[in-house]
């Protein structure tokens, strides 16, 4: 069998996120959700062709792409919190300022 590496090359055609999760899960036969954050970093360095280092340079020295990151953590994080908190809260897709609504009887 191939390598990893070897096998998300062979099977990438375009390079779309989902299209690299498919070809992962395949390989793992699990879903990616459940990978470690290691594997996962491996895996986006291998089909982007870089080193761990050179993505940790990318996301450092460049503020757009830090500010995605953290604003999708704090997202993620946010979202935990509510459903914790049993808080309705409904994500809202979209190129809005909205992304949440917070306990609302409206849609």
């Amino acid at each position: 069998m191939d390598t990893l590496n070897e096998y998300i090359l062979k099977n990438t055609c375009c390079g779309r996120i989902n299209e690299i999760i498919d070809i992962t899960e395949k390989y793992f036969q699990k879903k990616v959700s459940n990978l470690s954050p290691q594997i996962k970093a491996n895996i986006l360095c291998s089909v982007m062709r870089i080193t761990i280092d050179d993505l940790d340079h990318i996301i450092a020295d460049h503020s757009e792409v830090s500010r995605t990151i953290k604003g999708h953590a704090f997202e993620v994080v946010f979202d935990a919190m509510m459903a914790i908190n049993e808080i309705s809260c409904i994500e809202k897709g979209g190129d809005t300022d909205i992304d949440r609504i917070i306990n609302t009887l409206y849609n």
